[in-house]
């Protein structure tokens, strides 16, 4: 079995130490970070450094090409992500995703606050990740500059597409 399939089948394990937030850079004007490597903190920004375990956003999907973003995180919020499992949430304001059946509503951005909305605490600097409760499986909700938008969970438990 190569190594590649015994990482697939392998259940997450649990999140190192965290260490101290350091790296959060906040950019005026922009919405996400061309590098998206850069830190994710708790705390808005005062806390812990978020693992790539824990949240992993791509920009520029599929392939660094097109329109959209995917944002995966762990459930419940702070656990490692499961590679069997995934909690997926895209930004789709050209509609490929939808157009694809990827997702199951549109992405919408300007959206209304659901009364039980939170502020997870965790932010890159630029983008804040919100969550409502009663909406977790459906959606999240991401603060962009002053835009608060509604990202629709992906369709499928085990991911959108891959580029190859």
């Amino acid at each position: 079995m190569s190594a590649d399939y015994r990482r697939w089948l392998t259940l997450p394990t649990s999140v190192a130490a965290a260490r101290p937030c350091d790296g959060l850079q906040s950019e005026a004007g922009s919405l996400f970070d061309e590098d998206v490597t850069g830190a994710w903190c708790d705390a808005d920004g005062r806390g812990r450094a978020i693992a790539s375990q824990e949240l992993v956003l791509l920009t520029r999907y599929p392939c660094d090409e097109g329109h959209a973003a995917v944002l995966t995180i762990g459930r419940p919020l702070g656990m490692p992500i499961d590679p069997l499992l995934r909690w997926e949430y895209v930004r789709d304001p050209q509609g490929e995703f939808l157009a694809h059946g990827w997702i199951a509503e549109p992405w919408r951005g300007e959206t209304t606050a659901p009364s039980d909305l939170l502020y997870t605490g965790w932010t890159n600097g630029n983008v804040e990740l919100w969550i409502s409760p009663s909406e977790l499986d459906a959606a999240v909700y991401l603060r962009l500059g002053g835009a608060r938008e509604r990202w629709p969970r992906a369709v499928d438990p085990w991911g959108v597409i891959d580029c190859d």
